[in-house]
């Protein structure tokens, strides 16, 4: 199943660049606050081996670095889901392509734990917005998140409390 997507994935044409855009810019989605988790911590993290990234044109390591720019975003779409269910957790798996002019194309996700929360939903809109420093050559991105709350802790907080580790 996940082959075929991938297969459809890269056999798509490129979607046209809008009026105005830079190419070369490297645009990061708007941020949205993080709502008040109360005595919660919003967690995300990525296990970089488990990136896969199918086509020659870019590296996880590019990939992941673009999406860590995007943490308070992708954890405020986490956010809204934990106002619903403090201990709501899970993973989110995004397919999506990066076309050459660096915008991406094509999100896909699939949600285990969330999928009956608004996060995958604000996952994929985000996504939709990314845009990546432009290449030659068109790739596909499978890129897991993992969300978990944790209560909070009094004093400093160890490194995988401190929200994204993406």
């Amino acid at each position: 199943m996940i082959a075929l997507a991938l297969a459809a994935l890269l056999s798509a044409s490129s979607p046209a660049s809008s009026p105005g855009s830079a190419p070369d810019a490297v645009t990061a989605a708007v941020e949205k606050p993080v709502p008040d988790l109360g005595q919660r911590r919003a967690i995300v993290k990525v296990s970089s081996e488990d990136i896969r990234v199918f086509g020659p044109a870019r590296k996880a390591a590019e990939i992941k670095q673009m999406l860590r720019l995007q943490g308070n975003p992708v954890k405020a779409c986490y956010a809204r889901a934990l106002q619903q269910d403090p201990r709501a957790s899970g993973r989110v798996t995004a397919t999506f392509a990066i076309e050459p002019d660096g915008r991406t194309s094509h999100v896909e996700l699939q949600a285990e734990g969330l999928d009956t929360t608004p996060t995958p939903d604000c996952l994929a809109d985000l996504l939709q917005r990314v845009r990546f420093r432009p290449r030659k050559g068109r790739v596909v991105v499978q890129f897991p998140f993992e969300f978990e709350s944790v209560p909070l802790r009094k004093g400093p907080a160890a490194p995988a409390e401190r929200g994204i580790e993406i």
